[in-house]
């Protein structure tokens, strides 16, 4: 099975290793494919003697699993130690379909390997060669997908009649209207004056962070606003900072760390400054198509330095 398997609902890409590099290209058992629109739903609810029936509070995502089936008709001895050390990985790793590149799932391998399979020699009787097929389950236990790139542009590799094309062959129109990435950012994620655009593309809302250094004393006020209402506020009295420290905000983790900045990158050093945080909360960025407006308003442009501004695009 050449190289050349690959595309659209054909190829798969597991701990940076394409499909088509191991030989086997993804088949449908049957006349269908078959497409799960969410994870797993838990309702949590509340049961109340003496009433009749129970109380539904709320409804949490939970880990979302996919089940691959293969062919192959030209394996080699070196392609079945590749899938045996790659599919017996007890890490998560990063999985992307073909067809969806913009939808990148931290997976881990849930169940053992098997393959079906006749075993004959190749045409010049040098080797053995394998011919069958095989299945493997992936479980994504956060069941979002993030997006590998944000703009577009980058996933491009070729260009044709107009159309572009990633490394797989796979067309990005045929995606693009679903990802909803833009050409480019600029203008995005960075302040300008008191203000910083910001834009979500995804299914659901992203927790972010922003690093910022301390320059003056005094009360500090970032607020995140949505067509103009402010969906979510944080105020930070930075007499409790150090002056030309840097420090996180980060709302996945809900702490405000400090750091320094190596490379260019955030580092944490282990210390937490949650009660510098006088008022407000950590918030998240919430999906919005492109022709509404989202930004990071802070109250001051000398008291503190804000960069790195991070989140994710995060798809059902």
């Amino acid at each position: 099975m050449s190289n050349s398997f690959k595309g659209d609902f054909l190829g798969f890409t597991f701990n940076n290793i394409h499909s088509s590099e191991l030989g086997i290209v993804r088949v449908n058992t049957g006349n269908r494919g078959h497409l799960d629109l969410s994870p797993q739903f838990k309702d949590n609810t509340i049961e109340v003697p003496g009433s009749d029936g129970i109380y539904y509070l709320t409804t949490q995502y939970q880990q979302k699993q996919f089940q691959v089936s293969f062919a192959f008709d030209n394996v080699s001895e070196a392609n079945i130690k590749t899938m045996r050390t790659l599919f017996s990985a007890k890490e998560v790793c990063t999985l992307i379909f073909d067809e969806e590149p913009y939808r990148s799932y931290d997976v881990k391998v849930s169940a053992p390997v098997k393959l079906s399979y006749i075993c004959f020699d190749n045409a010049d009787n040098t080797a053995r060669v394998y011919k069958g097929e095989g299945d493997v389950t992936f479980t994504a236990f956060y069941p979002f997908a993030k997006a590998p790139y944000k703009t577009w542009t980058e996933y491009v590799e070729t260009t044709e009649g107009g159309r572009h094309y990633d490394i797989n062959g796979v067309c990005i129109e045929e995606w693009l209207d679903a990802a909803n990435l833009k050409k480019n950012l600029t203008g995005y994620d960075e302040f300008v004056g008191t203000e910083a655009l910001l834009y979500n593309p995804g299914d659901v809302a992203s927790p972010m962070s922003f690093v910022f250094q301390v320059k003056e004393s005094g009360y500090f006020q970032v607020k995140y606003t949505k067509s103009g209402d402010t969906k979510g506020i944080v105020i930070i009295d930075t007499s409790k900072l150090t002056n030309e420290n840097y420090y996180r905000f980060n709302s996945k983790t809900r702490l405000l760390e400090g750091g320094a900045i190596v490379s260019n990158i955030f580092v944490p050093n282990g210390l937490i400054y949650n009660q510098a945080i006088i008022a407000g909360d950590f918030f998240s960025i919430e999906p919005a198509p492109s022709t509404v407006v989202q930004k990071l308003v802070r109250s001051s442009e000398t008291i503190c330095l804000i960069s790195q501004i991070q989140y994710d695009y995060l798809y059902i």
